[in-house]
Order: structure tokens, then sequence, then C-alpha cells
């Protein structure tokens, strides 16, 4: 039975068997993928955007009806843009609402959509409106409108009526005016502006207080109206005139603040607030309904059908689990029964192959050809293949003699090879530390030539500051030179003047002394001419003291004159000493110049030459390590030259060794 058998078929039938199994579980884990795909298409892509559709609607419905309160709060432009832009994307909204598909094919779901839009439509026609009343604030505030239209006009009437019975009051003669009905008027008209303010107050802050004080000061001035028209005929014919004309404006007054403050008192005070909490609160909060009603039941199905997903696949789950238990279990049985077969079917090779194995490596030993297909198989192929191994073992015998003499010839090449390579790798290193001390020579030099062109280049820029320096030096001497000789001209001129002013000084010097002695004779005369002669005399004797004094200060100018004289000869002959050091300077610096000058050139060539050396070291210094990398690489090269001899060495060892542990193997075999 065994012979018709083999192991494929039954490896076959086995796996068959799983496979089978395994398909009919990923049919169905398949079909369940299917079924979840459409679910969770239907979830992500139908359910939840009609939610997300709603939630938009019901956002863009918050943000506008907030905007709207911003802009009827602050009347500003860019709310009111923010809260059309705001109405126009909840328009967008509800239509895509209307047009989702999971909304249009529910009858309930559509008509819910369709009374949202309706909604909108309404809360948006209420725009006009809304724009009207937060632009007009008489529109807005009735109240505002009655005051401007009726009560302010009919105030200002009564105010200026009353002033003119006042001044009719005022010009009739003193002995004629009465002062109680001039009190009464002041009062009238007091009482006229009290309403105003208090009703001023009222329309601002819609306060009882506001509200009680004008009903007080209305009545009062309906009160003292009365009174007056009592006095009707007492008074003249033009307070009469406007007597009557304050009650015709009083009536006007008394009918707009009954009008006012019941408006004012009431919800509709402020209209944009009417209007929102009776009209459009209402329309929104319908709408917030509808759609939280929308959100709610589409949730719903969607819950529901995630539910239903859920349960699909957990009883999916569940037979994919029972079927892969029995293809567990019937894999594992095929599998111990395969496992038998074979075994029992290679038990009687596997006894032969191990004598081979453990016994004395007689190789003329065969294994039986019976059995199962593969295990006869097996049988043929194992004696056909130790014919062959027989027949290799007899070529490989005569090969190792072979091998032996040629790993003995290798052995002894590597040896060589690796004296050689020493030899080499010594010479190199010689070579190596020759071109590493030219190298660091040629560093220095490089090293030394850039400081020399460095220090050169410096003297080079002081040779040229110094010969700056000494160009203005010369200029700055030159201009000296000419100033030196401007100040001598100056002194000599100035010692010229002196001798003049001393030639002043002796004129000045007669004139006293004639001045003297004329105040003498004239001193004399008056002597002579007694008491006559008194007054002449002390005239006469006031110019003798001023000759005197003249003549002493011409002494003192002409000691100060020859001082100045002497200065002034000893300051041109220091001028002259000065004007020729000068000269002789000018002439050594311009020497020192064309020295300076020669110097920068000879500078400039030196620093020229040193950069060439630089340039030249440098090339050098690139071409000894051109050569030092070569000289590098050779003897990295010639160290894997000597591992390598040694690596073959190694290896013709392990060569022969293997030889002889073959020649080993090989005793064991018998042929």
């Amino acid at each position: 039975m065994l012979d018709k058998l083999s192991i494929r078929g039954l490896l076959i039938a086995g796996f068959g068997l799983v496979v089978a199994i395994l398909i009919i579980n990923s049919l169905l884990a398949l079909r369940a993928m299917s079924t979840g795909s459409q679910g969770v298409e239907q979830l992500t892509q139908a359910d939840y955007p009609a939610v997300a559709r709603v939630n938009d609607v019901e956002q863009l419905l918050q943000e506008s009806a907030a905007f709207l309160g911003f802009y009827l709060m602050s009347e500003e432009q860019s709310h009111r843009d923010a809260w059309q832009n705001a109405m126009r994307e909840l328009d967008g909204a509800t239509r895509a609402l209307n047009e989702n598909p999971v909304i249009a094919a529910d009858e309930e779901l559509s008509a819910s959509a369709t009374e949202v839009r309706r909604l909108v439509n309404q809360f948006a026609s209420f725009e006009d409106r809304l724009i009207e009343v937060a632009e007009n604030p008489a529109e807005n505030m009735p109240a505002l409108g009655i005051a401007n239209a009726r009560a302010n006009p009919a105030s200002r009437e009564m105010t200026q009526q009353t002033n003119m019975m006042i001044s009719a009051e005022m010009g009739l003669p003193r002995f004629q005016r009465s002062w109680d009905r001039l009190d009464t008027l002041h009062d009238l008209r007091m009482s006229v502006v009290q309403v105003t303010s208090n009703l001023r107050g009222f329309i601002a802050f819609r306060d009882d207080a506001f509200r009680e004080n004008v009903r007080l000061f209305s009545t009062r001035t309906n009160d003292i109206t009365a009174q007056l028209m009592d006095q009707f005929d007492d008074l003249d014919f033009e307070q009469q005139i406007a007597l009557e004309d304050f009650q015709g404006a009083l009536d006007t007054q008394n009918t707009a603040l009954d009008d006012l403050i019941e408006i004012h008192g009431s919800e509709q005070a402020l209209q944009d607030a009417y209007l929102i909490r009776t009209e459009i609160g209402p329309v929104l909060i319908e709408a917030r309904d509808h759609l939280q009603g929308l959100s709610e039941r589409i949730t719903n199905r969607a819950e529901r059908s995630a539910a239903a997903l859920t349960a699909d696949m957990r009883a999916t789950q569940t037979t994919q689990g029972v079927l892969a238990l029995i293809g567990v279990i019937l894999g594992l049985a095929g599998a111990v029964f395969i496992i038998l077969v074979v075994r029992r079917a290679l038990a009687h090779s596997t006894a032969a192959l191990e004598e081979i194995a453990d016994g004395d490596g007689d190789l003329s030993r065969r294994l039986d050809e019976n059995g199962l297909i593969e295990t006869a198989q097996l049988g043929r192929a194992f004696n056909r293949f130790t014919d062959k191994i027989a027949q290799a073992i007899g070529n490989a015998r005569g090969g190792t003699e072979t091998l032996n003499r040629a790993t003995e010839n290798l052995n002894q090449e590597a040896y060589q090879a690796r004296e050689a390579v020493s030899r080499q790798r010594d010479e190199t290193d010689r070579v190596a530390t020759a071109i590493n001390e030219l190298q660091s020579s040629a560093e220095e030099i490089a090293r030394n030539t850039d400081a020399t062109s460095q220090a050169g280049q410096e003297a080079g820029n002081a040779v040229n500051n110094g010969s700056e320096v000494m160009s203005k030096n010369i200029e700055s001497m030159a201009s000296l030179l000419g100033t030196v000789e401007q100040a001598a001209d100056t002194v000599a001129k100035l010692g010229e003047d002196s001798k003049q002013i001393g030639t002043i000084l002796e004129v000045i010097r007669g004139v006293a002394e004639q001045t003297n002695l004329l105040a003498l004779n004239a001193a004399i005369e008056a002597a002579r001419a007694g008491e006559h002669g008194r007054g002449f005399a002390v005239v006469a004797d006031e110019v003798r003291k001023l000759a005197t004094r003249t003549q002493e200060s011409t002494d003192e100018i002409e000691t100060m004159i020859a001082r100045l004289q002497s200065a002034t000869t000893s300051a041109v002959k220091a001028m002259q000493h000065g004007q020729e050091e000068a000269e002789a300077t000018m002439e050594h610096t311009s020497e020192v110049n064309g020295a300076l000058q020669q110097i920068r050139q000879s500078v400039t060539t030196i620093v020229e030459m040193t950069e060439q050396i630089a340039v030249a070291s440098r090339e050098q210094s690139t071409v000894v390590e051109d050569i030092n990398r070569n000289i590098v690489q050779i003897s990295d090269e010639a160290d894997q030259s000597a591992n390598t001899a040694d690596r073959v060495s190694a290896a013709s060892d392990e060569l022969k060794q293997v030889e002889k542990e073959i020649q080993q193997a090989l005793a064991q075999f018998r042929l």
C-alpha cells in the first residue's frame, strides 16, 4: 500500500484541507468586510456628514444672532458686515442641508429641513427693519420721535411765550408792575424747564423717578397756567395773546407726554429689543429646536446602523473563530498522520545511513529501493551518490599529495616575500623621515617668508607714513619760514616806528619846557600885577605843573621807547637767526624725504621678492606633502603586502593542516 503513496500527496491532501477551511474563513471575512465597509461608508459619507451639516447650520444660526446683537449694540459697520456675511453663509448652509442625500431621502427629515430653511428665510426677512431701527434712533425709540416731533417744539413754544409775558410785564412802569405775576411767570418758566429736563432723563434711563418728576412738574405747569388764565382780564393785550399760545402749546405737550410715557414705559420702548423678543427670538428658538431634532434623529439612525454593524461583525468573528479552530484541529491531525507515515517510511533508510556513518566507513553498503515513492527515490539516489563518493575519495587521495608539495612551495615563497617587504618598509620609513624633515623646513621657510613679507609691508607702510609726515613737515617749514620773514619785517618796522616816536617825544619835551618857561614868566607877571593878577598866577601855576608832569611822562616814555628799541633789535636778530635755522631744517627735511623714498622702493622690492619666496616655499611644501602622502601610501601598501605574505603563510599552514585532516578522513573509508 505504501508503494502507491507519496509524501507529496499526503502533504497536498493535508494542506488542501487546511487551505479549504482558510478559504471559507476568508470568504466569510470578505463578506463581513464588505458589509462593514458599506456600513462604515454609510456612516462616514452619509449619516455623519448629515449631522455635520445640521451642526454647521446651528452654529451659523448662533453666529448670525450674535453678530446681530453686536450690530444693534454698537451700530458699527464691521458688525453689520459680519452679520450679513453670516446670513449669506447660513442661507448656503440651509440650502446644502436640504440637498443632503440622507435628509432628502427621508420624508420626515426633509420636512424638518424645509421648515428650518423657511425659518431662516423668515429670520433674513427682518434685515431691512433691523437696519432701519439701528440707523434711525427715533425709529428704534418711539419716545424719542414723540419728543422730537411734539414735546420739544411745544416746550420751546411755551418757553418763548413765557419769556414774552415776562418781557411785557417788565416793560410796564414800576408802579404798574405786578411782582406776584412776575414770580408766577418765573415759576411757570422753571416748571417748563424742569418738565423738559426730567423728560430727557426719563427717555435716557427709563427711571421711575424721572417719570414722576415729569408728571409733577407737568401738573404744576397746568396749575400755574390755570392760575394765569384766571387773571386773563388783568393782563395786557400782548400777554393775553402769549398766554393763549402758551395754552395751545401746553395742550400739545400734555398729549405728547401722555403718549410718550405710555409707550416708553411699555415693552415697545426699544423697537429692536421688542422685535427680537416678540418675533425674531421665537423664530430662532423654533429653528434651533428643528435643528436639534434633525441632529438627534440622524444621530439615532447612525447609532442603530453602527449597532447592527457591530452585531454582524461579532457574529462573523464567532463563525471565523469556530472555522479556525476546526482548521487547526484538522491540520494537527493531518500533520500527526503524515509524520507517522513518513517516519515509518524513513526509519529503514535512517538506520542504514547511521550504520554507514557510525560504522567502519564501508561505502559498499546500499539502501533499500522499496517503500514510499520518495523513500525509494532516496535509496536509488543515495546508492548512486555513494558510488560517486567512492570514486571522488580515490581521486582525492591522489590529489592530497600534490597539494602537500604545492603548500610547501607556497610557504617558502611567502617567507621570501615577507623578507623583501620588510626591507622595503625600512627604506620607506627612512625616506618618509627625510621628507617630513624637508616638509618641516619648507613650512618654516614659508612661515618666515610670510612674516618677512608682513614685516616688509609694515615697514613700507611706516615709510609711506614717514614720507607723508616729512612732506607735511616741509610744507609747515615753508609756511614757518614765510611767517618768520613777515615777523622780521614787522619787528623792523616796529623799530623804525619807535625811532619816529623818539623824535616826536623830543618835540613834546621841547613844547613842555617852553610851556614851563612861559608859565614861569606868567607867574612873574602876575606877581607884578598884585591882586589883579592873583587868578592868573593860579592858572600859570597849574600850567607849570602840567608842563612838569608832561616832561616827566615824556622822560618815562623815552625810557620805555629805548627799551622797546633794544628789544626790537634783539627780536630782529633772533628772527634772522630763526630764518636761517628754518632754511637749514627745510634742506635737511628734503634730504630725509628723498632717503625715505629710496627706502620705500627698496622695501617694496624686498616685499615682492619675499612674496615670491613664500609662493615657492608653499609650492615646495605642497610637493613635499604629495611625496610624503605617496611614501605613506607605499608604506601602507608594503604593510599590506607583509600582511598578505603573513596571511599566505598562515593559509599555507592551514592548508597543510587541512591536507592532513583530509588524509585522515579519507583513511576512514574503505572502497
